[in-house]
């Protein structure tokens, strides 16, 4: 049991890691700090959080060796994977399963706390010692989990031919990236977090923790929102209900995490510049942490149905603990540091960025906090009156919906808005142009579209579009000026030298697209037709031609395929193949759904049943309007963010005072 004895060892590392790093410290009253004083003890401590990471390696290999080497003695190899299973499915069935993705939340863990320990940072220094047990002691709890109750490496007393395969549902490429990704942002909140608690207990509350922080809640938000987007694509490609975010429990829990640390991002701005906001921003990063946290356990609970979430399973309890713990002292540290994180300079006048900021913080809160009761009340409803109450997408679409237009507003005003204070006057001027294309942007989604409603969605993200655009046009002919350099050097030169700031406006720009994609749901339709090969029917304006029904089986399936020809009038313009498929080991069909993607609408073809005797088949089909934009604009959005990430670490980040001849420029 090499798995097992890898992973007790990993424990053991993690103790001794918590352990050491408290050790190598002692307390100076007169400074009230805590202070390295046997630097050994913490090399050691660094080291032992790089063994944790080598041993939990070491077994996820072993994991992956049995399920590549078919070694059915394993009861999560038979439960995952099978003989016909292809090398990309047989990768990802180590996250398939409770056991095995709990072992993956252990290793992203390890490896997020072997890089902070290891890699020597000047700036993050001071807060390693108190941050590597609040680490070690998150891995601790995840890999008792894996050690105790939930064991990948249990045995089967008789060993079957065959595993049972991959679930149907888990037959998609994005399947592979989606939930790393996901894991990679839920499990990353820990660090913002540790740095939180080392900066509340030796008190350095001003900008040095948000400076470390920042980069450490960077790599989760931008790996939770990927994972965001690439669950939405695997939803709309394999789920075959013809959207792509259905307000499912266990999607909202993974979408309130991601709120939160997005209101911290653009918080910890106001205590970088101007050492205000300190007490929202150590509260952010704790709610993020813990929302994190309950995600986890509401996907492992078995409390609420989803698509998403593990069989009830002995762990749920165990969840809810850690998750209390980690909200009783993050709380109580805050209360207990309250004194120190007194705001250093006034907040400015209301049309400031800094007030604009404070009320970003509330809106995104806001949000979270209604996407949170609505996922519970289920639970809450169910202790009331013992019946679950849920609340579906449009309850979700309903209260959501103008808090997103607010948000975006916020985006738009906060981007030309200056420092510490300004002037209506002022910001209405520069709002003139934003405002105009972002009509004309409506317009045009009026004339192809014809839904007022869509329009109105159009011009909020039109302006937050537009006033992104026009900032970064203003900024790089006034660079070209005063630099005397032409337009093109003159706009690489602006996003060079100031990557977070012109990073942050990519993924503005990037939002406003997806936001229009969005509104394109709006004008969905859909209907469902029966017929067989030979016949036509037509849906959306094209006329589809029913060619031919192939019926054949490979290893672990029977697949029914029709192949339908896509008509404008007799002009042929594509062909879309739908299948419906029968697991044999699973003992259930599931659809593979077709889809013909344009930059308008997509059609979406879902073939539900066949009659095995006459072959005439049920077609769903789907018209879905500006889909496209969705996965358009999380591109942008996210290659925005990697730019902010990677090249804004090079930014210094110390708080000023605004020079008083800028004070009315937004910078």
């Amino acid at each position: 049991m090499i798995g097992r004895g890898l992973l007790g060892l990993a424990i053991a590392f993690a103790v001794y890691a918590g352990i050491a790093s408290i050790c190598a410290q002692t307390y100076d009253k007169a400074t009230r700090q805590w202070s390295v004083v046997r630097p050994e003890l913490l090399t050691s401590a660094r080291r032992a959080m790089a063994a944790v990471f080598v041993c939990v390696a070491g077994a996820s290999g072993i994991l992956w060796y049995a399920l590549f080497s078919r070694d059915f003695s394993y009861s999560y190899v038979a439960e995952s994977t099978a003989r016909g299973t292809v090398p990309w499915y047989t990768f990802s069935s180590f996250w398939s399963g409770m056991q095995g993705s709990l072992l993956l939340w252990a290793l992203i863990l390890s490896v997020y706390g072997c890089v902070f320990a290891m890699r020597r940072n000047k700036a993050r220094e001071p807060f390693v010692a108190w941050a590597i047990p609040v680490l070690a002691g998150a891995e601790l709890f995840y890999l008792s989990l894996a050690f105790g109750p939930i064991d990948p490496f249990t045995r089967l007393d008789v060993v079957p031919s065959d595993g049972r395969g991959l679930n149907p549902l888990l037959h998609s490429p994005g399947m592979v990236i989606h939930p790393p990704m996901l894991y990679t942002g839920l499990i990353g909140m820990i660090v913002p977090f540790a740095l939180v608690v080392s900066a509340l207990i030796n008190r350095r509350t001003g900008t040095e923790w948000i400076r470390v922080t920042r980069v450490w809640a960077m790599i989760p938000f931008l790996a939770l929102g990927i994972g965001l987007v690439l669950g939405g694509a695997w939803a709309y490609t394999e789920l075959g209900w013809g959207g792509y975010w259905g307000w499912d429990p266990v999607e909202n829990a993974a979408l309130m995490p991601w709120l939160v640390i997005t209101a911290y991002l653009h918080s910890a701005m106001v205590q970088e510049r101007r050492g205000n906001l300190k007490i929202w921003n150590v509260f952010l990063v704790t709610l993020a942490a813990c929302l994190a946290t309950f995600g986890a356990f509401l996907t492992r609970s078995g409390l609420l149905s989803s698509v998403h979430t593990f069989a009830q399973s002995p762990i749920g309890k165990w969840f809810f603990v850690f998750l209390a713990i980690q909200a009783i002292g993050g709380v109580a540290l805050l209360l207990w540091r309250l004194p120190d994180l007194r705001g250093e300079n006034e907040l400015g006048s209301p049309v400031s960025k800094e007030a604009m900021f404070l009320v970003n913080n509330l809106v995104f809160v806001g949000a979270a906090a209604i996407v949170l009761v609505g996922t519970i009340l289920p639970l809450i409803t169910e202790v009331i009156s013992g019946q679950q109450l849920q609340l579906g997408p449009p309850f979700f679409n309903r209260v959501l919906s103008p808090i997103g237009a607010i948000l975006l507003l916020l985006a738009a005003v906060g981007t030309i808005v200056p420092w510490r204070r300004g002037t209506i006057r002022r910001v209405t001027t520069r709002l003139v142009t934003p405002a105009l294309v972002a009509l004309a942007v409506a317009f045009v989604m009026y004339a192809v579209m014809h839904r007022l409603t869509i329009a109105g969605v159009a011009y909020v993200a039109g302006l937050l579009g537009a006033t992104t655009i026009v900032e970064i046009v203003r900024a790089t002919r006034a660079r070209s000026r005063l630099a005397n350099l032409s337009l093109p050097a003159a706009g690489s030169g602006l996003f060079a030298r100031n990557p977070r700031r012109y990073g942050g406006y990519v993924v503005h720009v990037g939002v406003a697209i997806m936001v229009i994609g969005f509104a394109g749901s709006i004008g969905r339709v859909q209907t469902e037709v029966s017929s067989k090969p030979g016949e036509n029917f037509t849906f959306a304006g094209t006329t589809f031609h029913y060619e031919k029904l192939q019926q054949f089986s490979v290893p672990d399936k029977d697949v029914n395929l029709a192949v339908l020809g896509l008509y404008h009038g007799s002009h042929r313009y594509g062909t879309l193949r739908p299948q419906l498929n029968f697991h044999r080991n699973w003992d259930q069909p599931q659809s593979e759904i077709a889809i013909r993607m344009t930059p308008t609408a997509d059609l979406y073809v879902i073939l539900a049943g066949v009659d095995a005797q006459t072959q005439a088949s049920i077609f769903r089909l789907h018209r879905n309007p500006l889909v496209f934009w969705v996965w358009l604009g999380a591109v942008l959005a996210f290659a925005g963010g990697l730019f902010a990430l990677f090249g804004g670490r090079k930014r210094r980040a110390t708080p000023r005072a605004p020079e008083p001849a800028r004070e009315l420029e937004a910078v």
